[in-house]
């Protein structure tokens, strides 16, 4: 990663800039209580580049997942932590929400939420979490596969599931199906095939 957009990452993740730990310029990774969890996140990732590596082509997927390797890098590493105030915290969740809806079909990290609302990580979960009682990486994903359920009941004869699913952001294509099935109770497919079955001939 270069070095200018890993440091106006950290700037728009931790509100501050990145300050060398020791002589080495290193960042301290904080101790991992779950280990297995990240491992797996890690496993997930790989499965997606390497299963699907004829869609590396697409810029969407490809931008996606230089997102993500930075996010799972990051994510671990201890940056500072701010108390912010209840109603800042909760403005700026409103304003994450309405970035995120506007920007379902982009690749969205938590830097980028956090330089669109101009609020700091922290500031962001906690204020996300009391507004709206979840995460703003869950809000996306549910948002995008309400959107992609959406496209597979207006789909035509020739539709591709994995298509559509590109088409709203969704780059994590190995967990992708069991998602859907998890908030709709069918695979994607099922709502393609029953969406052409009411079709006329």
């Amino acid at each position: 990663v270069e070095e200018e957009w890993f440091r106006s990452y950290v700037q728009a993740r931790w509100g501050e800039p990145f300050v060398p730990k020791d002589s080495r310029d290193r960042l301290v990774v904080r101790e991992i209580q779950d280990q297995a969890s990240v491992r797996q996140e890690w496993k997930k990732l790989f499965i997606d580049i390497t299963c699907h590596r004829s869609q590396l082509t697409n810029s969407l997927f490809a931008h996606s997942l230089q997102k993500e390797i930075l996010e799972l890098v990051l994510g671990n590493v201890m940056g500072p932590i701010p108390c912010p105030r209840g109603p800042s915290r909760r403005q700026a969740a409103k304003r994450a929400k309405e970035y995120l809806i506007a920007n379902v079909r982009n690749p969205v990290s938590m830097a980028d939420l956090c330089t669109a609302v101009n609020a700091n990580e922290r500031t962001l979960l906690l204020g996300f979490r009391e507004v709206f009682g979840t995460s703003p990486k869950a809000f996306l994903k549910s948002l995008r596969l309400n959107r992609v359920r959406q496209g597979l009941r207006e789909a035509t004869p020739g539709t591709s599931i994995t298509d559509v699913a590109l088409d709203w952001g969704i780059t994590h294509l190995s967990r992708f199906a069991a998602d859907y099935r998890r908030m709709f109770g069918e695979f994607p497919r099922e709502t393609l095939r029953n969406t052409l079955k009411r079709q006329p001939h």
